[in-house]
């Protein structure tokens, strides 16, 4: 299950603050932390050095014993789920409480200052989980709409939202939306060319799609052998195993839409040729 939780900061990785930024967002955490949040997230930080799952799921229930408002702990606890409709609810109900919270604390608005965006962080993780199990649930218009959320707390776009918002508007054939989202980041990658290709291949416009096709096979080369069956320990032995495994990786995250396309497969098989 893909979900992003406490010990993920990939979302912050883009973040220039200046030395004034950072004593700022210190003393922040400090005055806002109590006794009870910081032994959480101690707890939270063994969970997450733990060796096994049943030794991270004890320290995170424990976070929850000593602070269990802590929505960080919540979203750990979920990662742990088997039960993809647990884990969607689970999220689900964990990101509406929060969003309750912060919006009593008037730290949700559509200008949100850098160090309230680093506040709020857990919670924008908390949006984009939300949005991708919808995405996968199905439920594409609660994707959409939780997906536009995460952007509007997160000025400078998070990747992965943006890339998700992109192949939820493929799903849509929502091409408008689709180039603007593309054109305001313009970032070249598998997830935001297989969105395109998806979308023109459904409008049947092949030869935008075989454009497209053209764009991902200089990319990645092994974007071809996507449909192609490929054990886990023939990818692990394979010279170009990153390659290759960022191929199916990244189809594993867009199932959802390459599933509303069963004949693409001929069309990438074909060299993109009908």
């Amino acid at each position: 299950m893909k979900l992003y939780t406490h010990k993920d900061d990939s979302f912050i990785s883009n973040m220039d603050m200046s030395e004034e930024e950072l004593e700022e967002m210190a003393n922040m955490f400090h005055d806002v932390y109590d006794a009870k949040k910081e032994k959480a997230y101690e707890f939270l930080d063994r969970a997450n050095e733990a060796l096994n799952d049943s030794e991270a799921i004890k320290y995170i229930k424990k976070a929850l014993n000593v602070y269990p408002e802590c929505f960080e702990a919540k979203i750990m606890l979920a990662s742990y789920e088997d039960n993809p409709l647990k884990v969607l609810n689970m999220i689900e109900e964990a990101v509406n409480g929060e969003r309750k919270v912060l919006s009593a604390e008037g730290l949700l608005s559509n200008n949100v200052k850098l160090i309230d965006a680093i506040q709020i962080l857990p919670f924008i993780h908390g949006l984009y989980n939300l949005a991708y199990l919808y995405a996968g649930s199905g439920m594409i218009n609660k994707a959409l709409e939780v997906a536009k959320e995460t952007l509007k707390y997160d000025n400078d776009g998070t990747t992965e939202v943006r890339e998700l918002l992109m192949a939820l508007y493929a799903y849509r054939e929502d091409g408008s939306n689709l180039n603007k989202i593309y054109k305001k980041y313009n970032e070249d990658n598998l997830d935001s060319l297989i969105p395109f290709l998806v979308y023109y291949f459904k409008q049947g416009n092949y030869s935008k799609a075989r454009e497209y096709f053209d764009k991902i096979m200089k990319y990645n080369k092994h974007f071809k052998g996507l449909f192609d069956s490929i054990s886990k320990d023939e990818l692990l032995e394979d010279a170009i195993a990153h390659e290759k495994s960022e191929v199916k990786h990244v189809a594993a995250d867009l199932a959802f839409l390459l599933d509303t396309v069963p004949t693409l497969e001929v069309f990438v098989k074909n060299n993109g040729k009908i």
